[in-house]
């Protein structure tokens, strides 16, 4: 498994702006000279203000040896909502993921980038990472370039009804208004 942290998809010195990729060490098909590697982005839950990448460090091993070494990985971290009131609020978090996926299908910046197969890109997301990949796909959704390589989303334990979500769990509240900075 080769490991590559802290890679910035925007060059600044946010840490909010950099990802991981795993690679497997081998192809199972590396002795085509075209062989290529599906690529599955990663997008971290924490109600769009806890978390990080790091929490989620053992995702990208273990998708890459399920495949049996058919896919990379990238876990992708945005910027996160705190009580501070120059935080970031919605849409900065997709406006993150965003950067994060147009980086990935268009630079040839990263490491393992000439083995990653740019029209085969998969995103998974858990909770509020469920709500950015699904989001990324649908909201102003034709004016991504990169839309024709995202192939499927994958969203575990989504949150997808906001208003509802907040009906059923009243105390969420104080959360979403971080997030989102809804009166």
């Amino acid at each position: 498994m080769r490991e590559f942290k802290d890679i910035a998809y925007i060059s600044d010195s946010d840490p909010g702006h950099t990802l991981d990729i795993y690679l497997p060490e081998t192809s199972p098909d590396s002795n085509q000279s075209n062989a290529q590697l599906h690529l599955v982005v990663y997008v971290h839950g924490g109600a769009w203000r806890t978390d990080d990448k790091s929490t989620v460090a053992y995702i990208g091993p273990g998708f890459v040896q399920a495949s049996d070494n058919r896919i990379a990985v990238a876990i992708i971290n945005y910027r996160l909502s705190t009580r501070n009131t120059d935080s970031v609020r919605h849409p900065e978090h997709l406006n993150d993921v965003r950067s994060a996926l147009e980086f990935l299908t268009t630079s040839k910046e990263y490491p393992g980038s000439e083995q990653i197969d740019r029209n085969n890109v998969f995103l998974v997301g858990h909770s509020a990472g469920a709500h950015l990949a699904t989001m990324s796909v649908l909201d102003n959704a034709e004016q991504q370039r990169w839309l024709g390589c995202i192939k499927g989303v994958f969203g575990i334990g989504g949150i997808y009804d906001i208003p509802g979500l907040l009906r059923q769990y009243p105390s969420y509240s104080d959360f979403v208004e971080m997030a989102f900075n809804q009166e």
